[in-house]
């Protein structure tokens, strides 16, 4: 189960900085894995520290500066 939950959350942290322009919401990168919005927002913060909207605003900040 971690396995897979590790590949999950891999392939959303690629898809976030692959398209972090377009501001991918979090319901689009959900149904790309197979989750609920809420479930992969709890998975995600569990895994990387910080939600789904956060790291993409972190990205954001980065490319600004």
């Amino acid at each position: 189960m971690a396995d897979e939950t590790y590949e999950t959350i891999e392939n959303v942290l690629e898809c976030l900085v692959e398209s972090w322009l377009e501001h991918p919401e979090l319901s689009g990168l959900a149904e790309e894995v197979g989750l609920s919005p809420r479930h992969l927002e709890r998975v995600f913060k569990r895994w990387v520290g910080i939600s789904p909207e956060k790291f993409l605003q972190s990205l954001t900040l980065e490319d600004t500066k």
